[in-house]
């Protein structure tokens, strides 16, 4: 080879070997692509949809990738502000775009501002992989659903395993979803949409997964609103039946306190547990139709069920009014009054999957049993049975979804922070307690927390005027305490009764 040809090959090889990563720059990562929007939103938004594409494993960057679904609504003002409000919703596994679809209720009125961003979290709901459980959905779906009790808990842990083989034999680093790597999703994800920062909204859960984002990358955040706070440090699986009493008791002691509430359901504490009691000793069937399949379906329920369904109607303002006239009319042999309810709960609507990868990683698995077991004996004899009923079926979930970890040490530390963080609390709540958002609010400044009576574990931020306006005010301003007058006028629960 002459001297000549070789520093011609020389030189151009000087030309291409530069060129080389070019080609993984032309796709580089955390990376935003528009697309259509996989649900269709009301005509009268403006909604910009795309995937978000980052690491499987965040500290594997040149690994497997996985996609985010994102939904952009677009403010109505032509000036925006540039810093949009992304919003993380809870479960963990709720399908946000799908909870969206039909509106944003008083969401919307953040739109006279700045954009509001949906993300369906990693592995729910439109995003790639999503841990869907068909093997799960089946149990559910099937012609009779077992009461609540070790014959329900072992079929769904028998579920859940073949779910988890399947998943990883498809390719799915079941390890890789946990709430550390999602904090890092929403932190890349405003890197790609080119966002100096943005504000986050987390509720129940999200929570969870914005004091996340704040603790391990605060660079991308203005504000925070953290709406059902459940910190970091709390063990949720050893509090969840203490929290469920106190929650019960409050409802169970306004109706008694109520002279119009007391008069027409007496002792509506007693007469809760009398009927816990009968459904234990024979439990209740209820024929209903399943709403996702519209087939017949035949409901047994234990005393466990009914204290499920309960402290289930305590999530929603407006069925907390209807709790006592729902316990006298089972009391009076009533029971089709359960069948809308019971119907109801059959109805799948988050990734099922991933309800157990989050919650096995971050809170069934960071606990002892010993634990869970002493909180357990502390709480009121009558709810212990379906507090360790619960607790065993998380511990099973756990041992099938295999490749689940406990979370590391410095994921359960209290989060501490300069970012202006709103705290919003409902004084019902029968999961986050009032108590939890005045212990992450410690650690936090500046901070403001809010209680709103009447409320149980619901969107305190927009299921009433007043919260959405507290939350307009901090949004607008984040360093400043808002105006929470309007917190003196919301009114304790009005209970229904016949007239």
């Amino acid at each position: 080879m002459s001297l000549h040809r070789l520093t011609l090959l020389v030189l151009l090889a000087g030309l291409l070997l530069p060129a080389l990563p070019s080609a993984a720059q032309d796709n580089p990562l955390p990376r935003f692509e528009p697309g259509p929007c996989p649900v269709d939103f009301p005509a009268q938004l403006t909604v910009d949809c795309g995937t978000l594409t980052v690491p499987e494993v965040h500290a594997s960057p040149d690994g497997p990738t996985i996609q985010i679904a994102v939904a952009i609504i677009r403010a109505i003002t032509a000036t925006p502000r540039p810093d949009p409000l992304i919003f993380l919703s809870g479960g963990p596994g709720s399908n946000t775009l799908d909870s969206f679809a039909s509106g944003l209720g008083r969401l919307e009125s953040l739109l006279t501002t700045r954009d509001v961003i949906l993300i369906d979290q990693r592995g729910m709901g439109y995003s790639r992989p999503a841990l869907q459980c068909t093997e799960m959905t089946a149990v559910t779906q099937a012609g009779v659903r077992l009461p609540y009790g070790p014959e329900a808990i072992a079929q769904s842990a028998e579920a859940i395993a073949a779910c988890s083989a399947r998943l990883q034999a498809e390719g799915v680093d079941l390890a890789a979803f946990n709430t550390v790597e999602s904090a890092a999703d929403v932190a890349d994800l405003v890197r790609a949409l080119g966002l100096a920062q943005a504000n986050l909204y987390g509720g129940s859960y999200g929570t969870t997964l914005a004091l996340s984002v704040m603790r391990d990358h605060p660079e991308v955040l203005r504000s925070v609103i953290l709406d059902t706070v459940t910190p970091t440090d709390v063990d949720l699986s050893a509090a969840w039946g203490a929290n469920a009493e106190r929650a019960l008791n409050l409802v169970f002691d306004q109706c008694a306190t109520d002279a119009v509430c007391n008069s027409v359901f007496p002792n509506l504490k007693e007469v809760f547990f009398e009927v816990v009691a009968r459904f234990d000793a024979e439990p209740l069937i209820l024929q209903v139709t399943h709403p996702d399949t519209g087939e017949p379906v035949e409901f047994r329920a234990n005393g466990s069920d009914l204290i499920a369904g309960v402290i289930t109607m305590l999530y929603h303002p407006d069925q907390i009014p209807m709790v006592p006239a729902a316990i006298y009319s089972v009391y009076l042999g009533q029971t089709d009054v359960l069948a809308p309810a019971a119907a109801a709960s059959l109805h799948e609507g988050s990734t099922n999957g991933a309800f157990v990868a989050f919650r096995c990683h971050d809170d069934t698995l960071a606990t002892a049993p010993e634990v869970v077991e002493a909180a357990i004996a502390a709480i009121d004899p009558r709810l212990q049975t379906f507090s360790t009923a619960r607790y065993d079926d998380e511990l099973a979930r756990c041992a099938a979804w295999d490749a689940a970890a406990p979370a590391k040490p410095f994921e359960l530390e209290p989060v501490t922070s300069t970012i202006p963080t709103l705290l919003l609390s409902g004084e019902l709540d029968p999961v986050t307690p009032p108590a939890w958002g005045e212990q992450a609010a410690r650690t936090i400044a500046p901070s403001y927390h809010y209680v709103f009576p009447g409320i149980g574990h619901g969107g305190n931020a927009f299921s009433t005027d007043c919260g959405a306006n507290i939350t307009r005010q901090f949004l607008r301003d984040p360093q400043q305490a808002p105006d929470t007058s309007c917190l003196a006028q919301l009114k304790p629960v009005t209970f229904i009764v016949p007239q």
